[in-house]
């Protein structure tokens, strides 16, 4: 399957006559074929896709199914991969009923279409307020602060590897600080993990509120996990670039939680996580004196390259912030490679298509935490939708107007 698709379904068909498979293990062979041909963008993806057993459809079998339906827009066949309730696997559900409603929408079915965004937009999440922009409705952030309660806070600030956590965070020792506090998070409940987390935030160790949270599956409390943290350089940086705040902000959130010393595998930085090669590029660019690639890791340094860098390529993108989002992800050759041929495409259409799964997620992460931190500014929030653009062929200059999808596209 992995050399020739077409040999290894023939080759199939000949095993499956052959010898007695149960019914999962055909099922499951059958799964694997199909995602391989949609990988290899094989002719016979379609078919293999429709054929996979229903108890074997998961999030990685909807992931090329949706794909499929968007490279060609068969709207109709997206009607009939989305019948019924999504398949109870994570990372699924809100992806599932958001494609939905387009597909309903793109083949007449207004009103079933409207439906679906209506309960979908009181979700928080990327694709709750999509649906609430094709609808017209206002945001539910559905915040939830933990609650409140004096005995577990002392109980838990009490464990002997939170004080000591504590105590080597206080004095710069972050190294073994984080050991004594993931140590700690082993024995704890998932309540003791957020009532952990509200303890690292009121130290001011935000990073740690964030991951805890994350652990603990606790994604109601937004103030826990959305800090407002390194505010007077990131202000500072959002106007002096003349980028949106917000954005910034969920860019970094995404990017490094906060975690001013993070270190990818990859070699990226810093809380922007400036790859070393880009700090020193734009480093140059923007006249920084005295450049060491070591300095990534303070944010006096990271924030004036990584904003640099993100203004670059909002530019190189005509202002598209989900472009310019994942070119800061993945690279803008590649970015620009993935440009419709020719005519336009829809940003929602555009986003989901994109390649490297992940680079797709972190669009869609950026885009939703921009708007949380609208909301955790207490200013107006910006809808998703004017975060995007239509997303137009390389090259082609913007015009005053265009139709895309069926709806009049304008430009400032």
């Amino acid at each position: 399957a992995r050399q020739d698709i077409g040999k290894a379904v023939d080759r199939w068909e000949q095993l499956e006559q052959k010898y007695s498979f149960t019914p999962g293990e055909s099922a499951d062979i059958e799964r694997n074929l199909a995602i391989r041909a949609a990988r290899g963008k094989h002719a016979m993806a379609t078919r293999l896709l429709d054929a996979v057993h229903p108890d074997f459809i998961d999030d990685e079998v909807f992931h090329w199914r949706l794909r499929i339906a968007l490279q060609s827009l068969d709207w109709h066949q997206l009607v009939r991969w989305t019948e019924g309730d999504a398949p109870a696997v994570d990372d699924i559900d809100l992806r599932w009923r958001y494609w939905r409603g387009r597909a309903l929408e793109e083949t007449g079915e207004i009103d079933r279409a409207k439906e679906i965004f209506k309960a979908l937009s009181s979700e928080s999440d990327y694709y709750g307020f999509m649906a609430a922009d094709r609808i017209g409705e206002t945001y539910h952030m559905n915040h939830a602060p933990l609650p409140g309660s004096r005995e577990e806070m002392e109980r838990v600030a009490s464990i002997p590897a939170i004080q000591r956590a504590s105590e080597l965070y206080q004095i710069g020792m972050i190294y073994p600080a984080r050991r004594e506090w993931h140590h700690a998070l082993n024995r704890m409940t998932t309540y003791q993990m957020q009532v952990a987390a509200a303890l690292a935030s009121d130290w001011g160790w935000y990073d740690r509120a964030i991951l805890t949270m994350s652990k603990a599956h606790a994604y109601a409390d937004l103030v826990l996990r959305f800090p407002i943290q390194y505010q007077q350089i990131l202000d500072e940086y959002s106007q002096k670039r003349q980028i949106d705040t917000s954005w910034l902000y969920g860019l970094v959130r995404a990017e490094s939680a906060f975690q001013e010393d993070a270190k990818s595998p990859a070699g990226a930085l810093g809380l922007m996580q400036v790859m070393p090669e880009t700090g020193r590029l734009t480093a140059k660019s923007i006249g920084l004196q005295k450049y060491s690639t070591d300095k990534l890791l303070a944010a006096e340094t990271n924030i004036p390259i990584g904003s640099a860098y993100l203004k670059q390529m909002l530019e190189t993108f005509n202002g598209n912030q989900a472009l310019a989002t994942a070119a800061y992800n993945a690279g803008p050759g590649r970015v620009r490679s993935w440009l419709p041929k020719a005519g336009c495409e829809e940003p929602d259409i555009w986003i989901e298509k994109i390649p490297f799964d992940e680079t797709l997620k972190y669009v869609r992460r950026v885009l939703y935490y921009a708007n949380v931190y609208d909301w955790r500014f207490q200013q107006e929030i910006k809808p998703i939708s004017q975060r995007m653009a239509v997303v137009l062929p390389h090259k082609q200059s913007l015009v005053a107007s265009m139709s895309c999808g069926g709806q009049k596209i304008s430009y400032n």
